[in-house]
């Protein structure tokens, strides 16, 4: 009865399989065309000069070999690093606080810890402004009552305190997922053969994260690495690579010089796919149907610890978001100090009035709502699918490629590629 009933199964699965296989080529082809193929277009000018002669690897021998375009490169890896390793950390103690402690609040501090995901990176740079600046409120003593602290936040530490802030809740999402699925019977042999608090934390919690820690610290190096809006609202004169692409590009029209910076962007991004696909085939390994979740132990002393940590962690989250509302209130910033709702009135800044905030808002339901669904099209085909397994790897690799471009190299892929379309059609007609 079992084989006949297989038997009679079996076209149907086979019909749902070829279904999922097309669905897969397709879903891939639409990435091919929409994605690689615009970037493809710009970085094959990379290799060509600006008359659209091939000159090979010209652009990149210029680039290293000219003394302040290549200091970019160093200056980008180094804030990156940096701030991904501080980032990280923070975001590694104050997830382990949420998740690992009795401590109270842990809802708010999990919603605090969002906050800054739901603002670009240059928001974050324009508050420090209004803080650190040379007429922050910090730098001249918070209204005059305190004294006055200055830092120099125009260069690489304005950057890194940006990056910062809009790295930690990336880090936090990881890493408190990390945290949660650990299985707890590796304390409980811990704790049996004697091992302390100190020897449990060093032997059994840090290695059962371990692969957490790289993907954290390889997203948000990567996110760092390619990002635009803090070095240029708080970087002063300190250049990096996605500033250089702007100046290279809309500054000097070097298309060349632009295409061959964005190759150097997507290095990390071919680095994190491989350290992604490994780091996840581990972590599944770790985690069996026999694992118990972690159980929260007493610890006063830790809960108050961490409690006091987590408030201090969502008071310098919270801070810059308030002095952003508070600046947008103000007269003139720092003369005027009244309130007033004058700079809401867009109509009177601009003569397109509310339009800009209308098609903004329009365009980012449309994106939301179309992007979800194909996203979430493309991740159940790419994971929850076990034919054409060499597909739905490119097909990941696809998708992941434009969380690690600034927005800017995308536009000017879509823009060289619509360019090369238009010339062969207008030379198709001519001739």
């Amino acid at each position: 009865m079992w084989t006949a009933r297989t038997r009679a199964l079996s076209p149907k699965a086979g019909g749902a399989e070829l279904w999922q296989m097309s669905l897969v080529v397709i879903v891939v082809l639409l990435l091919l065309t929409s994605v690689l193929f615009p970037l493809g277009v710009l970085f094959a000018k990379a290799f060509m000069d600006r008359e659209g002669a091939f000159v090979g690897l010209a652009s990149f021998v210029r680039y290293f070999s000219t003394p302040a375009l290549s200091q970019s490169l160093t200056n980008t890896i180094y804030v990156s690093v940096v701030a991904t390793g501080i980032a990280v950390t923070l975001a590694f103690f104050y997830a382990y606080g949420v998740i690992r402690t009795a401590i109270r609040g842990k809802a708010f501090f999990k919603t605090i810890a969002l906050v800054p995901l739901f603002a670009p990176t240059m928001m974050h740079g324009i508050a420090l402004t209004y803080l650190f600046g040379n007429q922050g409120l910090v730098t001249n003593g918070l209204f005059g009552l305190a004294p006055g602290f200055k830092i120099e936040l125009y260069g690489p530490v304005g950057i890194i305190m940006a990056e910062v802030i809009y790295l930690f809740p990336q880090a936090f999402l990881i890493l408190a997922a990390s945290l949660a699925v650990t299985d707890y019977r590796l304390y409980e042999a811990a704790e049996t053969l004697g091992a302390g608090r100190l020897k449990r934390l060093l032997t059994v919690t840090l290695p059962s994260v371990k692969f957490g820690l790289i993907s954290a610290i390889f997203v948000c190096f990567t996110a760092c690495f390619t990002d635009f809006g803090a070095p240029q609202v708080i970087g002063g004169k300190f250049n990096v690579l996605a500033t250089d692409i702007y100046k290279q590009v809309i500054g000097q029209q070097n298309m060349s010089m632009g295409a061959a910076v964005g190759i150097l962007l997507t290095i990390p991004a071919v680095i994190a796919f491989v350290v992604d696909r490994l780091v996840q085939r581990k972590q599944n390994a770790l985690i069996t149907s026999k694992s118990t979740p972690y159980r929260i132990v007493s610890g006063r002393l830790r809960d108050m610890l961490f409690m006091l940590f987590c408030a201090l962690m969502s008071i310098g989250i919270l801070i810059p978001v308030l002095t952003i509302v508070y600046a947008s209130l103000v007269n003139v910033w720092p003369y005027n100090l009244t309130l007033s709702l004058k700079h809401f009135d867009f109509s009177a800044m601009a003569a397109a009035g509310f339009e800009p905030f209308w098609n903004s808002l329009v365009l980012s339901l449309l994106t939301a709502i179309l992007g979800t669904l194909f996203a979430f099209v493309t991740a159940y085909l790419i994971e929850k699918t076990r034919m054409l397994r060499s597909v739905r790897q490119l097909g990941y690799f696809l998708a992941i490629l434009p969380l690690s471009l600034p927005g800017m190299v995308i536009g000017l892929a879509y823009i060289s590629s619509s360019t090369r379309r238009i010339t062969r059609c207008i030379r198709c007609t001519a001739r």
